[in-house]
């Protein structure tokens, strides 16, 4: 079989996938996501400058950003509880998603998401009472051993630690009681599912939906996860070209954590627990600087809490001339009196779904 060049970087993607990233289930904890691969020739071509739009253009930067988002219209009617079963709305929610409504494709995505993958939620319940040593999410992409370590992953010392297996113990509780919550919410769901939760979540943010379009663009393989086969080799050639632009649209159309991804796509350093999409965009200091005080502005503090975020900025703003510093700060502000930024949500039962993980796991750095 002779690959075509974009088909051998998807394989490449792939590899650097499966070789230690974890699954959606768990992104909330360590922020899995798509691996990188080189930003496609066209991003320039299709992308407009947004500090032109803002009146604040940097005359020495070479990248730009997009500012022709796909906005969702306003749905007026409320979702459906999570707590009803997916049965009673399922064809109205896919209905309502086939007419365009980007809001209520990426919920029945989400639904239907956790609907075939909540026997793997299961195996990692097995694997935290297992004490981690790797029985359960070890064979569903999860918890893998860490490289050159020679076995299974070890909590080590802490094994033995009485409040640590208190504390395991009560997070393998909490999970057990929602994967007994979603067998329930999904009965009878499998026989009448007519659509491909993949496809939905891809239409949902086409149509414009900011947090479909985050979770699109930063958990592919978690929606096709067949990886390598035919069907896969397809959807991630197709993911490679949208995703950029879907991360910039997500921005545009008020996701305040799109802010975190583009500054970490415009630079490929990190302090630490860098991320796939690392330097996607190239290396663009200015922009990195940018997207960066956006997030702080609209974020604040969660930035800090994976550590180094002081370390990103002095880093950063050591490569920048004070007027390029100064372009920057008046691009963020106009950008955060263009845009209407949506808040933070707060945590809670009813924010557990994948998109719902992504977005939360995103906004940190």
């Amino acid at each position: 079989m002779v690959l075509s060049r974009s088909a051998a970087s998807v394989l490449l993607l792939a590899a650097c996938f499966a070789t230690g990233i974890a699954g959606g289930h768990w992104i909330a904890l360590h922020t899995a996501a798509p691996s990188a691969s080189p930003a496609n020739a066209g991003d320039a071509a299709v992308a407009t400058s947004v500090a032109e739009s803002a009146g604040t253009a940097d005359p020495t930067s070479t990248n730009t950003a997009a500012t022709a988002a796909v906005t969702a219209p306003a749905r007026t009617l409320p979702l459906p509880p999570r707590s009803e079963p997916i049965a009673a709305y399922y064809d109205e929610l896919l209905a309502q998603a086939r007419a365009g409504d980007g809001a209520a494709g990426r919920r029945l995505a989400d639904d239907l998401y956790e609907c075939a993958n909540h026997s793997r939620r299961l195996d990692a319940v097995e694997n935290l009472l297992d004490g981690g040593r790797g029985r359960g999410m070890r064979g569903g992409g999860g918890f893998a051993p860490a490289p050159g370590s020679g076995g299974p992953r070890s909590d080590g010392p802490r094994r033995n630690d009485p409040s640590f297996a208190e504390r395991r113990l009560e997070v393998a509780e909490r999970e057990l009681q929602r994967v007994q919550e979603t067998e329930k919410r999904c009965a009878g769901i499998e026989a009448r599912q007519q659509v491909d939760p993949a496809e939905l979540i891809r239409a949902a943010a086409l149509a414009g939906d900011a947090q479909a379009q985050l979770c699109y663009a930063l958990t592919p393989n978690d929606w096709k996860p067949d990886v390598l086969s035919p069907d896969w080799v397809q959807w991630s050639e197709r993911w490679n070209q949208e995703s950029p632009q879907m991360i910039r649209q997500a921005f545009e159309n008020g996701l305040p954590e799109a802010a975190v991804v583009l500054s970490q796509m415009y630079t490929p350093w990190q302090p630490r627990d860098a991320r796939p999409w690392n330097g996607r965009l190239g290396d663009d200091p200015y922009w990195a600087y940018a997207y960066n005080l956006v997030a702080q502005q609209w974020l604040g503090s969660p930035m800090q809490q994976r550590g180094g975020g002081n370390d990103f900025v002095a880093r950063t703003a050591a490569r920048l001339s004070s007027s390029q510093i100064a372009q920057a700060e008046a691009w963020a502000a106009a950008a955060g009196q263009r845009i209407r930024f949506q808040p933070r949500p707060a945590p809670g039962p009813g924010m557990d779904s994948i998109c719902d993980r992504v977005r939360r796991a995103a906004g940190f750095r």
